[in-house]
């Protein structure tokens, strides 16, 4: 008696040929059968942001340490097409049957090169979830040394509400991971009032008496992390802002706090451009030191 049972992988290629013989037709007019071919065409404006990424940004080792894992993923084709995989990396960048790349370039009209990545059908992917991890990863700490800098300067001011404020809001930040929107939402909302606060006190350049001097001198190491950190967090999100334009609402929703830093940081980090010039001058009058905040935030924003 004849054994008609197909194998697994006979099965798989046949559903597989129906698939495209299903599919190519009705998607040839919206480019699916060149899809089917090529691959999934990487946004130009995403190699553009890789590409003039710093080398000693944390987003890129990131997406690095992501390549590394899904040598096969759109981000290690992204990272190629770019420039930017590791020199001496030794993985290979490849398709999941390891036979031929899994991104490359093609000539496009106008001379222009075009990027692709070649998987399966069904695989989906956002190349913004990697460079989430890590500008949350640098926000919180750059938002956690601002917060205890803004605990001492209000310690040092009287300002007793802000003093309760700033220590909460860094207890939550090294308690969680800023990992939802609403997290992120709510670090920046508070360290931008804080600050501000701050600010308003700092303005009418009250002289300290010797212990408060003191005690303010004190916050001056972590507002300086804290202030780079942010002004440099938000240049980056700035950069994956102008990218995220081509992604879809559905796309978006992933990225929620990636999302809600682009959106909210710009306004803590005009905070912190407008109150460090006020700070500095505050530490003047009470004849603080403040050389080292002049020579490592002077050209900062």
């Amino acid at each position: 008696m004849k054994n008609y049972k197909l194998s697994n992988q006979r099965l798989g290629s046949w559903a597989a040929l129906i698939f495209i013989l299903i599919m190519a037709p009705g998607c040839a007019g919206v480019g699916g059968l060149d899809a089917l071919i090529r691959g999934t065409k990487i946004p130009p404006e995403t190699i553009e942001q890789y590409k003039n990424m710093p080398e000693d940004s944390p987003a890129l080792q990131s997406l690095r340490e992501q390549a590394k894992k899904d040598p096969q993923g759109m981000i290690a084709a992204s990272l190629k097409c770019a420039g930017r995989l590791e020199e001496e990396s030794s993985m290979k960048v490849g398709a999941p049957d390891g036979k031929e790349d899994g991104g490359g370039k093609i000539d496009a009209p106008g001379g222009k090169e075009e990027c692709y990545w070649r998987s399966s059908p069904f695989a989906s992917f956002n190349p913004f979830t990697a460079q989430q991890g890590a500008l949350t990863g640098s926000l919180r700490s750059a938002l956690i040394n601002l917060g205890k800098s803004q605990v001492i300067m209000a310690k040092a001011l009287g300002l007793d509400e802000q003093v309760m404020l700033a220590e909460q809001n860094v207890k939550n930040m090294e308690a969680g991971d800023m990992g939802t929107s609403a997290e992120v939402e709510k670090s920046i909302e508070i360290s931008a009032s804080v600050q501000e606060e701050i600010a308003k006190e700092t303005a009418k350049k009250t002289i300290l008496d010797v212990e408060s001097k003191a005690v303010f001198v004190t916050s001056v190491p972590f507002y300086i992390n804290g202030v780079l950190g942010s002004v440099k967090t938000g240049k980056e999100a700035a950069a994956a802002g102008e990218s995220m334009a081509s992604l879809s609402p559905m796309a978006l929703l992933k990225i929620g706090p990636l999302v809600t830093i682009v959106s909210n940081l710009p306004n803590l980090i005009s905070k912190l451009s407008s109150s460090t010039g006020q700070i500095m001058d505050f530490m003047t009058v009470n004849e603080i030191d403040n050389s080292e905040m002049n020579d490592k935030l002077a050209n900062a924003f």
